[in-house]
């Protein structure tokens, strides 16, 4: 094993800095597709916890031992912790990529972890990424104690209502996508992720 790999100002890299209420942390990560791939870790129902640039391992390849980090970790509900390495699609897709990756895979897989290599086809969907990227917007929104109870009230009664129909029940006409969708972001409400957030989505309780 080797040492974790801090990132800091590169001359060569930006720096992306994501805020995490799931960890309690800002994730630094090297790319806007990776910066992006942290909108699902953090809303994963399956991922409790994530970090990028986790401890890295030596793997060989043609008889030689290089170093690798990978740039995520994540841990499921079951305790398994997974690698993952982000790639333009472009690059993931060349047989030289896979070779190396493939030595990289084995190594992992020897200390007991399964690596992944996720592109853009996997992070970039639409509108799943921009919803996730509304909940992150909303996560750390306050909600009262009262108002929520009047919301989960209406929401149960209703069954499955949409945001406008509770909005006019619970706000008196004043929307209340900004309270709704910081529950959807913290897992009390259920809503259709692969469809776009508006006033006609329908939210459930979880």
């Amino acid at each position: 094993m080797i040492r974790k790999r801090i990132l800091g100002k590169s001359a060569v890299n930006n720096i992306y800095r994501f805020p995490s209420y799931k960890t309690g942390r800002t994730i630094l990560t090297e790319s806007t597709l990776e910066f992006n791939a942290c909108f699902h870790f953090e809303y994963s129902p399956q991922v409790i916890r994530f970090e990028s640039q986790p401890l890295g391992f030596d793997y060989e390849l043609e008889n030689k031992i290089h170093s690798y980090t990978p740039d995520f970790a994540t841990i499921d509900r079951q305790g398994i912790r997974c690698l993952y390495e982000v790639k333009p699609q472009k690059i993931a897709i060349k047989d030289s990529f896979i070779y190396e990756f493939e030595a990289k895979k084995k190594a992992s897989s020897e200390l007991g972890f399964e690596l992944y290599v996720i592109d853009e086809s996997q992070i970039c969907i639409k509108p799943l990424l921009d919803n996730l990227k509304i909940l992150h917007r909303y996560v750390m929104h306050e909600c009262s104690g009262e108002l929520l109870d009047k919301l989960i009230s209406e929401i149960v009664s209703l069954k499955t209502p949409t945001i406008n129909d509770v909005s006019k029940s619970v706000g008196n006409g004043n929307t209340l996508m900004c309270e709704i969708c910081s529950l959807i972001a913290i897992g009390k409400l259920g809503t259709d992720l692969n469809k776009l957030i508006d006033n006609q989505s329908k939210v459930w309780m979880q």
